[in-house]
């Protein structure tokens, strides 16, 4: 499956326009966890941000961000600069962070089910390069959960935006030091 991943990766970006983010902007994907495997259906978007440090500076960093973040590295694409992981369980935080803050798969009985459910991620960033010695870093974050008690399939989550914001941030607080 990880091919399948690499492959439509590159497939994706052989067609790609210049808008930013086009390697990682395509449809829904297949993710094995560990003997199963679910089907992540994209978000509305990409998350596209500016950040002032050149192309090369923001690749070299990435992989501190995505540690500090508590996202583990499962693909990097040098040629197109995608790095991320296409799929990835999580339960109630990501590293100190309650998945409720970072995504909304709904409640129930009163409480959000990201914190209570076993939730499926999907973090990729890719950057490229923007005017002016600028770099575009755009990310796509996916998630799908159920509850842990119940087997039954996975109903897709929604993000919030702050994943996403929060790598842009940790890279320009990490370039500024």
């Amino acid at each position: 499956m990880r091919v399948t991943v690499i492959l439509s990766l590159a497939a994706l970006s052989a067609c790609a326009s210049s808008k930013p983010g086009s390697a990682i902007a395509g449809g829904a994907a297949d993710v094995p966890i560990g003997t199963s495997t679910f089907r992540i259906r994209p978000t509305d978007g990409l998350m596209v941000h500016v950040v002032p440090f050149d192309l090369n500076t923001v690749w070299r960093a990435l992989p501190v961000v995505f540690d500090s973040l508590g996202i583990t590295i499962s693909e990097v694409d040098a040629t197109h600069h995608v790095i991320g992981s296409p799929g990835f369980k999580a339960h109630k935080r990501l590293r100190n962070v309650a998945l409720s803050k970072l995504i909304d798969c709904g409640s129930t009985q009163g409480f959000p089910s990201a914190d209570e459910y076993d939730v499926n991620l999907s973090v990729l960033t890719q950057v490229e390069v923007g005017k002016a010695g600028s770099t575009s870093v755009a990310t796509k974050v996916d998630a799908a959960a159920r509850p842990m008690a119940f087997p039954g399939a996975y109903t897709k989550c929604s993000t919030k935006g702050l994943l996403e914001t929060s790598i842009v941030e940790a890279v320009t607080r990490y370039l500024q030091r």
